[in-house]
């Protein structure tokens, strides 16, 4: 007789997969719609550093592990004046 806590196959628990909450195209519009609404001076036009920097692939890789690692809870955009350009960090 066993007893009804031991466990199944021993095979230990589930491991987590990191899928994305959202699709990286539907949140680069969603950024993409945030900029004109936060920059009403430039109203209705996306400013070409960020296309550039939704374009660039070090922010696309960090952007897909915001999207899909629960352990990345915030994603930093800095805008570098000097340089004219935005970067992404997790």
């Amino acid at each position: 007789m066993g007893d009804s806590l031991e466990g199944g196959t021993g095979d230990g628990p589930p491991e987590a997969e990191n899928v994305a909450v959202v699709e990286y195209s539907t949140f680069a519009t969603f950024l993409k719609k945030a900029v004109t609404i936060l920059l009403p001076e430039e109203e209705d036009v996306i400013p070409p550093a960020l296309n550039s920097a939704l374009n660039d692939r070090n922010n696309q890789d960090c952007i897909h592990k915001f999207l899909s690692d629960p352990q990345v809870s915030c994603l930093f955009v800095q805008r570098i004046s000097s340089k004219g350009r935005l970067n992404f960090w997790c």
